[in-house]
């Protein structure tokens, strides 16, 4: 009997153990646990400074991932609350990831009058209790 609860011991670890490493991997190969330059500087480089703004609605329009995409044709965004980016602006929810606590992942892309890529910033804001 004592074997018998020594090997279910031995598989519930074994699973514990398992679960974790798989945990970790996906962590490890999530692009989003990124540091917000790195996320920014990979944005960067899908939509390079000059874009046009409709390109990249439509493009987040596409995207399974993202959501609550908000546009607007009046403002651009700002940087804590200090000096605006652009006068046009998207903001785009990307993803999350958990790590202890829930990490959201947004985007905002600021555009000149002529509706034209100058600037894209990333934050991470972390849900807590």
């Amino acid at each position: 009997m004592e074997n018998m609860v020594k090997k279910i011991i031995f598989v519930i670890v074994l699973i514990l153990i398992a679960a974790l490493l798989i945990a970790g991997i996906r962590l490890v190969f999530n692009p989003l646990t990124r540091s917000e330059d790195t996320i920014r500087q990979k944005m960067l480089s899908q939509f390079p400074v000059g874009t046009h703004m409709d390109d990249i609605i439509q493009f987040a329009n596409h995207k399974k991932d993202w959501s609550d995409v908000k546009i607007s044709y009046i403002n651009g965004y700002s940087i804590d609350r200090g000096e605006e980016v652009g006068k046009k602006r998207i903001s785009v929810h990307i993803g999350e990831y958990q790590i202890f606590f829930v990490t959201d992942v947004e985007v905002f892309f600021g555009f000149n009058e002529n509706s034209e890529l100058i600037d894209i910033r990333v934050r991470k804001t972390i849900d807590s209790l």
